[in-house]
């Protein structure tokens, strides 16, 4: 099964990790919640520009593979495309997968748009509904 929601534009200058698109999801609920076992991905497609800029997937806290993608958007057309991967265990609450990033030189870098595909195996029996 899958399920994409759309990023809304956005900036970021932080050195640290941060939690992109927080509240522009098009999918609802949030915390996002996927009820999965087995490999879980996250494929992103984005279009930026500025400074180089790092991405990273975690999953229920733990980061996932690769630990982190870079990419500089001044090369090419600023088009972006990598995917994630993680093998979760069956949880009660499902898997609440987090896309993170930020800008290693404190420069700005934006985010135009994009679109984010998470492709995952249903858990079976389904999980309870979680609070």
């Amino acid at each position: 099964m899958s399920l994409q929601w759309r990023l809304v534009p956005n900036h970021t200058s932080s050195r640290k990790w941060t939690y992109e698109n927080p509240g522009g999801y098009a999918d609802p609920g949030l915390p996002l919640r996927v009820p999965s076992s087995g490999l879980l991905t996250l494929t992103l497609s984005a279009n930026l520009s500025g400074v180089p800029v790092q991405f990273r997937m975690t999953d229920n806290t733990s980061i996932d593979s690769p630990r982190v993608a870079s990419f500089d958007p001044r090369t090419n057309s600023g088009s972006f495309g990598f995917t994630f991967s993680h093998v979760g265990k069956p949880t009660t609450c499902g898997h609440t997968p987090r896309l993170e990033w930020r800008s290693p030189s404190g420069r700005p870098v934006s985010l135009r748009g994009g679109v984010v595909v998470v492709t995952y195996t249903p858990q079976s029996p389904a999980p309870q509904p979680c609070p």
